[in-house]
């Protein structure tokens, strides 16, 4: 998976997805992955946390960029998605039950080790 193959990914799971997506291309004149990832995507997913609306497609796509992603989008992954939901631990524990084991154990014995902005961040629990 290539980036603009990633943000059409997410742009498909975000109410409005496709119309911010292209305000962004427009804006921007590129896709920036990172800033839509964080302006839309991430703050999609939150939301969906903090009010108990459905986040699994949103998860499945975060499985997805690590098992699909080309290493721009799985870079996208680490530093920008998941560094932001491991902000509140609370929100960081309900990602981890939700999402696969094998999903939970590449966070915890892959990602968070490689990435020093978690050293202080609890692994996930299912």
């Amino acid at each position: 998976m290539d980036s603009m193959t990633c943000a059409k990914a997410m742009a498909a799971v975000v109410p409005d997805g496709e119309r911010l997506l292209e305000e962004h291309l427009r804006t921007y004149e590129e896709l920036l992955l990172h800033v839509y990832a964080g302006d839309v995507f991430t703050c999609h997913l939150l939301n969906c946390l903090e009010t108990g609306t459905d986040a699994a497609p949103c998860l499945r796509l975060l499985e997805g960029m690590w098992l699909e992603g080309d290493e721009a989008v799985r870079n996208v992954l680490d530093v920008t998605i998941l560094e932001r939901l491991s902000d509140e631990d609370s929100l960081w524990q309900a990602v981890g039950r939700q999402v696969s084991p094998e999903f939970r154990y590449i966070v915890n014995r892959v990602i968070m080790p490689n990435n020093g902005m978690f050293a202080k961040v609890q692994p996930m629990e299912g």
